[in-house]
Order: structure tokens, then C-alpha cells, then sequence
């Protein structure tokens, strides 16, 4: 039983599979990069939440 990649490795020429593959590695990059950006954007809203809650406090 042969994985889906080998077999549409065999089915397309060189050129074809290396330009999927190329394609593929920059959609991964792409949502690498969206889920970053939410990863950062989720850190900024959870600090805003506790800073909303903490209270600076001095001892003497």
C-alpha cells in the first residue's frame, strides 16, 4: 500500500511534482505564518485581561 504522494509522484512528471510539492511547502509557510500572527494577537489579549486585573502594589 503505497501513500497518496508516492502515488501521485508516479502519476506526474518531475517538473509537475516538484512544482506541487514547492506549492505545498508554501501553503504550510503561509499558515505557519497566519498562526504566528493569531498565536501573537491571542498573547496580547490574555495580557491586556490580567493586567486588567493585577494591581501594581509598593511595600514598605
Amino acid at each position: 500500500i503505497s501513500s497518496l504522494r508516492i502515488s501521485l509522484q508516479d502519476m506526474l512528471t518531475d517538473d509537475d511534482f516538484r512544482q506541487d510539492r514547492l506549492a505545498q511547502l508554501e501553503l504550510l509557510d503561509e499558515r505557519r505564518l497566519h498562526a504566528l500572527d493569531h498565536l501573537q494577537v491571542y498573547q496580547k489579549c490574555i495580557k491586556h485581561a490580567y493586567d486588567k486585573r493585577v494591581h501594581e502594589r509598593t511595600f514598605k
